[in-house]
């Protein structure tokens, strides 16, 4: 009984200082590490940069760049630098330029690169003196823009015309080779649906090539709504390029034509404002019967048809 008590009592002992061991073991090391990290050290370090804003009239090809900077901070500034990586933010469209650089001046920004990395400008020295970005001259071009919106109206409803985008042309740069084959630019597919109202709407611009910038992104497709209805009108035919001499008897004289217009306009159309003609170089010699066609028309009107869509003639010499 004695033995297996000292027993016990040696195996607590032993589990007791073990813990203790290794209590004062992470203590310590904890302790040692924030003695080396309140040290103040002397590194450089790199800043890489991020470019922002290109100019659209400059062709750059981005590439890795770093601000060297011989810091004398804390472990715990050190640490968080080389972990976390800062990076420094440089808006290209307000740089300065020479003939082939966009060029950015350490000495000039030193203040706000301190500020924004956090920085303790008396013991920091930036090791450059400037960061030179190459560039290409880009070529200017002012082109079309054509309308990829397609509408689809609710019952009744139309427009007169396909709608316009404004601005109808936009500019664009790039460089000659590539901007020497654009002739216009599109609209990005879009499709409105149940359209019963006006139309004012922004359509982004289809991207073409990465190397070609656009100084507008989007257009503003505009159109003009109305309520429309049908309308049937009986028109007289008009027989051209008969042969001299030759008397035509059209059966039936007149067609009747059905169309769609706006309520607005219903009562401002004539029948004069139609020419519908039967044209006599068009038919062969074994043909009895004209196709007759819409030679003019208001503009206003939509989706004109003619019925009947034959006519008999008897020649008369």
């Amino acid at each position: 009984m004695i033995d297996q008590l000292k027993k016990i009592i040696k195996s607590e002992f032993k589990r007791s200082n073990a813990k203790a061991f290794f209590f004062f073991l992470v203590f310590s090391s904890i302790l040692w590490l924030l003695v080396q990290f309140s040290k103040t050290y002397t590194e450089v370090v790199e800043i890489p940069l991020q470019f922002v804003e290109y100019p659209k009239d400059k062709l750059i090809v981005p590439k890795a760049e770093n601000i060297r900077v011989e810091v004398e901070q804390n472990g715990f500034q050190l640490a968080w630098l080389n972990f976390f990586k800062p990076s420094m933010k440089v808006n290209l469209s307000d740089l300065p330029a020479d003939s082939s650089s966009l060029v950015y001046n350490l000495p000039e920004h030193r203040m706000e690169l301190a500020r924004k990395l956090s920085l303790d400008i008396i013991h920091a020295d930036f090791l450059d003196t400037e960061i030179r970005i190459p560039y290409e001259t880009k070529s200017i071009k002012r082109v079309p823009v054509v309308s990829k919106v397609q509408v689809n109206y609710a019952p009744g409803y139309s427009s007169e015309n396909k709608g316009i985008v404004v601005p109808d042309s936009v500019t664009i740069s790039g460089p000659s080779s590539v901007l020497d084959t654009i002739t216009h630019i599109s609209t990005v597919s879009t499709v409105k649906k149940k359209v019963d109202k006006n139309l004012v709407s922004k359509v982004k611009l289809q991207k073409i090539d990465p190397k070609v910038a656009f100084y507008e992104d989007a257009v503003e497709f505009q159109l003009e709504v109305q309520k429309f209805t049908e309308r049937k009108m009986k028109i007289p035919l008009t027989v051209v390029n008969a042969p001299t001499g030759v008397t035509l008897n059209l059966f039936p004289t007149t067609v009747e034509v059905t169309f769609m217009i706006s309520v607005e306009k219903y009562e401002l159309i004539k029948p004069i404002d139609f020419t519908i003609v039967c044209d006599f170089s068009e038919i062969s010699e074994e043909q009895d019967f004209f196709i007759p066609q819409i030679e003019t028309q208001p503009d206003f009107i939509k989706n004109a048809t003619l019925s009947p869509r034959k006519i008999h003639y008897i020649i008369k010499r």
